[in-house]
């Protein structure tokens, strides 16, 4: 792992490198094992989280479309659930934006013009369009 490019309730998500490619990768990292001190609890909130990750898994797996970024692999390793994901710098188009990590980011460090705001928007629909039509709803 590299750092840390997000952080959510369940996950964090870190910029890491694939051993063997050596390209960056974004690893979804879900802890399954932090959770509440009442036991029963516990094992009835990780047993809904991994199935919510198995599930995310498995739908993510069967997308493909250059929008939509894909799963590489996934994997469970000392209480965690690992989901590697393909790492897209953002706005592909403009290199002054590659590396950034995160669109969040870069819209809270930069001003872009309105045909970068297009273009943007522009891969964002097509790619929830694409996600929209195979019954999937991104939350």
């Amino acid at each position: 792992f590299e750092e840390v490019i997000g952080k959510g309730a369940q996950a964090t998500v870190y910029k890491g490198r694939h051993k063997q490619k050596r390209n960056f990768v974004a690893i979804k990292e879900v802890s399954l094992s932090s959770f509440s001190e009442n036991a029963i609890k516990q094992v009835k909130v990780a047993t809904d989280l991994y199935c919510d990750v198995v599930a995310e898994v498995d739908v993510i797996k069967k997308l493909s479309h250059p929008f939509v970024i894909r799963l590489l692999d996934s994997f469970e390793y000392n209480g965690y659930f690992y989901i590697v994901y393909e790492y897209a710098p953002i706005c592909v188009f403009h290199p002054r934006y590659m590396e950034r990590g995160s669109l969040y980011n870069a819209i809270k460090k930069e001003t872009f013009t309105v045909e970068s705001a297009k273009l943007i928007m522009r891969e964002i629909l097509l790619g929830l369009n694409y996600v929209h039509g195979k019954g999937i709803i991104h939350r």
